[in-house]
């Protein structure tokens, strides 16, 4: 008999591997999913720690600071590179500058206008004199350029 379909189970893998805690339980490594627990955002540097409390057996989420009423409580994903948060999570950190988040598979590039509605690629690595690609380089075209990373 069939359990599940492939694509239930790629979507309740994915629900585990982006929801799930990992947590010391009675000595024992384990993971658990944590309803609400897992609807905080993330944040750096972090604005709270979680556990499991042996003595109330519980899970519990501590604040490592003053939270004001009315303010988004954060929990940190951890130190990772953007393919890993986007792989994990589905979200990048925009300009993400933990000492791990160098993504090899990033490159940066500038995009411009050309003038005529179009988009161009600048860079030093791109063909074409100036690093310009698209179309000739001139002043009004690389006023207007802007930049993505």
């Amino acid at each position: 008999p069939t359990i599940a379909s492939l694509e239930d189970f790629r979507w309740a893998r994915m629900i585990v591997c982006s929801r799930n805690f990992g947590l010391l339980i009675n000595g024992h490594r384990t993971s658990a999913l944590v309803p609400h627990a897992d609807m905080l955002n993330h944040h750096r540097p972090r604005e709270t720690k979680w556990t499991f409390c042996e003595e109330r057996q519980c899970f519990t989420i501590t604040t490592l600071q003053s939270i004001q009423a009315g303010c988004q409580v954060y929990d940190s994903y951890g130190q990772k590179c953007n393919h890993r948060f986007l792989l994990n999570y589905g979200f990048c950190v925009e300009r993400n500058v933990e000492v791990d988040g160098f993504c090899p598979n990033e490159v940066p590039l500038e995009l411009g206008l050309d003038g005529f509605g179009g988009v161009v690629l600048f860079g030093e690595n791109l063909s074409n004199e100036g690093g310009f690609l698209g179309v000739e380089a001139n002043k009004e075209c690389r006023d207007k350029k802007l930049a993505f990373w």
